[in-house]
C-alpha cells in the first residue's frame, strides 16, 4: 500500500475512502510514466521513418495491387482504384433562347425521352362543415301562465284567550222556573215532607212550619256579622259582659275608668288610652302633626286618590272681580255666578269657557254641534284660506300636508289626478294592478329632472309626440339583461367617450358617422362597420366587405385560425345554402398531417406538405414566360439572384472577377437559368470569371467572345442547392 495520512475529525470510513483514492493516483501515476516512455520510443522511430521518406516518389501501380514502399529507392506505388459505376443520365436542360438569324443551321439537338404518365392522385378529403350562424336574439317573454291550483289549508292556530266576563244582566221580574223537589232524607231527626217546607222561598213561612222565633231561637240577619269571618271569641265575651246595662258615652264607668272602651274627655293623643303613636303614625302620613295638610289650606305635594269617587272644589266666585290672579293660579278652573260661566287661568289671565249661549245664530241650539263622538258636517269647513268643501279641499295659497307617519293616497276608482288652473297634466292610475303614469295633454312630454351640483338637469325625456321616445341626458347604465324590441338611440359619441360602454367611458360601441358603428377600445378603435356593410378590423377605411389592417400604414395584418393538435382551419367559398356549394372552393389546414388542400368545385386540386407540391390532375400553365433581369457589375463583381429571375443578361464594361449564384432552390429542387454576356462596344476582349462550383464539360470553361458587342448565352442547372451547378454553352459571337 502506498504512503497513509490522517486528518482529525475524520470517519474511519471516510479516511479508508481517501486512502484508497490515493493509492490509485499512484498507481496511475506509474502507469502514465510507462506510457510516457513508450510515446517518446515511437517519436523517435517515426522521425526516422521521416527522414528515410525525405525523398519520396509516387508511382502507379497496378489495379488491385497492395501499397509498396521501396526505402532504397524512396519509391511510394500507389495501385489505381477500380473504375466506377457511369453515372446516370443528367436531366434534359430547358431549351436556350432563340439565337439570332445565322445563315448556318446549328446542329439539331437530340429529342429527349417521352417520360411515364404519372397516376392519378387520390382524391382530397372532403372540406369540413362551415362553422354554424350566429345565435338569433331572445325573444320577448311570453305571457303570465294561468293560475295554479289552491293549495291545502294550513292548520288551524291555537285557542284565543278567553275574554272578560261581561257585566251582571238586569234583575229580571219573572221568576226561573221552580227546580225539581229534592229526595226525602234518611234516619233520625230527618225533615219530613209532611213539615210542608214546599214554600222554603218565605223565611217566615219557613221559620213558623220549623217552630223557631228570632231572638230565642235563632240569630236575626246582621250585614255585620254577614261580612267577617273572625270568629266570636272568650276573650270578646268577657269584654262585652263588662258594660253596664243602658250604658251611655256619659258613664264614668265606662267611658273613663282605666280600661274602658272610650274616653269622652280626650285632649291630646296621650289621654288616648291603650293608644300609641305607632298606632296611628304610617310612612305616608309621617310622625308629626305638622306633616298633616292645615285645614285653613296648602300646598298638596303629593296626589289625592278618590279610588273611583269624585273629588269636588268650590271654586266658585260672585263676581269677574273675585277671581283671583291668573297668574298665581295658572291651570286653575272658576266659576262665576254672576256671568253663569266658566273660566280658565292662562298666561296671567282668566279665559272665557264657551257655553251654548256663545254659539253663533245659525247654530242656537246643541244639537247643531257635531257630537264629540263624530258626525257630518253639512256645510263647509273654513279656515283662513282653506276651505274644505264636499269632495274638495281649496286653498287661496299654498297647501302643506305634514305628519309624522305615512301619508296614504287610496282611491278606489283607481285614479289620481294633477290639475293646474283645472287643466289636467298628470294621471296616476291602476290597471289589473299595473301602475301607470299618464300624461293626458296631446303630445306633450314626461320630463325627470334633478339638482346636479346646484343646477337643474332633465335627466330624461319621454317625448309623447314620437310615440314616447326615451332621451338620456347623460349615460345610462344598465345591470342585467336588457330586452327592446324598439330602438335605442343614443348620439353624440366618440371612440373616447363610448354611446354603449363595457366597464369603462372610452370602451364599447360609438357612432363613427352616418349609418356606421365603430367598437373601441381604451379609447381606440379597434373595429367599424361601414353604411356600406363593410368590416374594418384595425382601419377605419375598408377597401373591400373585410379589412385588416390599414394600407400603406400597418406594419403586419394577420388572421390566425386556432385548433387542437388534430384539428382543421379552413377558409370556405361558396355559392349555395346547403351541401358542397357551401365550400365549393376551400383552403383548408390538417394539423393531424401538418398539410394545405387547395380546393376547387368542391373537390382537392392541391396539397403541399412538408415533402413538396402533389397536383391532383395535370398541371397547366397559362403562361409559359420566363422572368428576365438585367444584371451589373459592382467593383468586378456580379451576382446572379436566383430568387429575381430565370433568365439574366450582363453587359461587359470591365472586366469581371468574381460572380455567384444566389438564393438557388433547396437541394431536391431542380432550377435552370441561362445567362447572356455581351462584349462591350470597344472589342476590348474582357474576361468573365464564373463561381467555381460551375462544372462545365471537360472541366474548360468557355471564354468569353471579344469582339465588339459579341452575345454569348450559357445554360446552368442545379438540383442540389447549388453545390454543383452544370454549365453549357448554348451558342457564342452571336448578333
Amino acid at each position: 500500500m502506498g504512503s497513509s495520512f490522517y486528518v482529525n475529525g475524520i470517519t474511519t470510513n471516510q479516511t479508508n475512502a481517501i486512502q484508497s483514492s490515493v493509492d490509485s493516483a499512484a498507481t496511475s501515476a506509474a502507469t502514465a510514466t510507462t506510457k510516457a516512455a513508450e510515446a517518446s520510443t515511437s517519436a523517435a522511430t517515426a522521425l526516422s521513418h521521416k527522414n528515410a521518406i525525405t525523398g519520396l516518389t509516387t508511382a502507379t501501380g497496378s489495379v488491385g495491387s497492395s501499397v509498396a514502399y521501396n526505402s532504397g529507392t524512396g519509391v511510394l506505388t500507389v495501385p489505381i482504384g477500380a473504375t466506377g459505376a457511369t453515372g446516370s443520365q443528367g436531366s434534359t436542360g430547358n431549351t436556350g433562347s432563340t439565337g439570332a438569324d445565322s445563315t448556318v443551321a446549328g446542329p439539331q439537338g437530340a429529342t429527349g425521352n417521352t417520360g411515364p404518365q404519372g397516376a392519378t392522385g387520390n382524391t382530397g378529403p372532403t372540406g369540413s362543415q362551415g362553422p354554424a350562424g350566429n345565435t338569433g336574439s331572445t325573444g320577448n317573454t311570453g305571457s303570465t301562465g294561468s293560475q295554479g291550483p289552491t293549495g291545502n289549508t294550513g292548520p288551524t292556530g291555537s285557542q284565543g284567550a278567553t275574554g272578560n266576563t261581561g257585566p251582571t244582566g238586569a234583575n229580571s221580574t219573572v221568576a226561573g222556573p221552580q227546580g225539581p223537589a229534592g229526595s226525602n232524607g234518611s234516619g233520625s231527626g230527618d225533615i219530613l215532607a209532611a213539615n210542608n217546607l214546599s214554600d222554603i222561598a218565605s223565611a217566615s213561612t219557613g221559620r213558623t212550619n220549623l217552630g223557631l222565633a228570632i231572638g230565642s231561637d235563632v240569630q236575626a240577619y246582621s250585614s255585620v256579622l254577614a261580612g267577617t269571618t273572625a270568629s266570636y271569641t272568650s276573650a270578646l265575651n268577657t269584654k262585652l259582659n263588662g258594660v253596664e246595662a243602658s250604658a251611655d258615652a256619659t258613664d264614668t264607668a265606662n267611658v273613663t275608668a282605666a280600661g274602658a272602651v272610650m274616653d269622652s274627655e280626650v285632649t291630646n293623643l296621650a289621654q288616648v288610652k291603650a293608644f300609641s303613636s305607632s298606632d296611628y303614625a304610617t310612612a305616608a302620613q309621617g310622625t308629626l302633626a305638622t306633616n298633616a295638610l292645615p285645614k285653613a289650606g296648602g300646598t298638596l305635594t303629593g296626589d289625592i286618590d278618590g279610588n273611583g269617587s269624585k273629588v269636588l272644589f268650590a271654586n266658585m266666585y260672585s263676581a269677574v272681580s273675585d277671581l283671583p290672579s291668573a297668574s298665581t293660579y295658572h291651570g286653575m278652573f272658576a266659576h262665576v255666578h254672576s256671568t253663569g260661566k266658566g273660566y280658565f287661568a292662562h298666561a296671567g289671565a282668566w279665559v272665557p269657557l264657551a257655553n251654548e249661549s256663545n254659539l253663533t245664530s245659525t247654530t242656537t241650539i246643541a244639537n247643531a254641534a257635531l257630537p264629540k263622538a263624530g258626525g257630518t258636517i253639512t256645510g263647509n269647513l273654513t279656515r283662513g284660506g282653506t276651505v274644505i268643501a264636499d269632495g274638495s279641499i281649496t286653498d287661496t295659497g299654498d297647501f302643506t300636508l305634514d305628519v309624522v307617519g305615512d301619508i296614504s293616497l287610496d282611491a278606489d276608482g283607481g285614479d289620481i289626478r294633477f290639475k293646474d288652473a283645472g287643466t289636467e297634466f298628470l294621471q296616476i292610475f291602476n290597471n289589473s294592478t299595473d301602475a301607470h303614469i299618464y300624461n293626458p295633454v296631446q303630445d306633450k312630454d314626461i320630463l325627470f329632472q334633478g339638482n346636479d351640483g346646484g343646477s337643474t338637469v332633465t335627466a330624461l325625456t319621454l317625448d309623447m309626440s314620437d310615440a314616447g321616445a326615451a332621451t338620456f341626458n347623460n349615460g345610462v347604465v344598465i345591470g342585467g339583461t336588457t330586452t327592446s324590441s324598439g330602438q335605442v338611440k343614443v348620439t353624440g359619441s366618440s371612440a373616447s367617450a363610448v354611446a354603449f360602454s363595457v366597464g369603462d367611458t372610452n370602451t364599447g360601441f360609438y357612432n363613427t358617422g352616418s349609418n356606421s358603428i365603430g367598437l373601441s377600445i381604451n379609447g381606440s378603435n379597434k373595429l367599424i362597420v361601414n353604411n356600406s356593410g363593410s368590416v374594418g378590423i384595425g382601419t377605419t377605411a375598408p377597401q373591400r366587405q373585410l379589412g385588416i389592417g390599414t394600407h400603406g400604414s400597418s406594419s403586419s395584418a394577420e388572421i390566425a385560425f386556432g385548433t387542437t393538435t388534430s384539428g382543421t382551419a379552413s377558409l370556405l367559398f361558396g355559392d349555395g345554402t346547403s351541401g358542397a356549394d357551401l365550400y365549393r372552393g376551400y383552403i383548408q389546414y390538417q394539423h393531424n398531417g401538418d398539410y394545405m388542400l387547395f380546393a376547387t368545385n368542391a373537390a382537392q386540386r392541391m396539397r403541399v406538405d412538408n415533402v413538396g407540391v402533389g397536383i391532383t390532375g395535370e398541371l397547366k400553365a397559362t403562361s409559359y414566360n420566363e422572368t428576365y433581369a438585367a444584371v451589373t457589375a459592382s467593383g468586378g463583381a456580379v451576382a446572379f439572384d436566383c430568387h429575381a429571375g430565370n433568365t439574366f443578361s450582363h453587359t461587359m464594361t470591365a472586366a469581371v472577377s468574381s460572380s455567384a449564384f444566389n438564393n438557388p432552390p433547396a437541394s431536391g429542387t431542380a432550377y435552370t437559368m441561362s445567362v447572356e454576356i455581351i462584349q462591350d462596344s470597344g472589342a476590348s476582349g474582357y474576361g468573365f470569371a464564373w463561381p467555381s462550383s460551375v462544372d462545365w464539360p471537360a472541366a474548360t470553361a468557355p471564354t468569353i467572345t471579344a469582339t465588339a458587342s459579341a452575345k454569348d448565352v450559357f445554360v446552368f442547372t442545379t438540383r442540389d442547392g447549388g453545390t454543383t451547378w452544370y454549365g453549357f454553352t448554348a451558342g457564342q459571337a452571336l448578333g
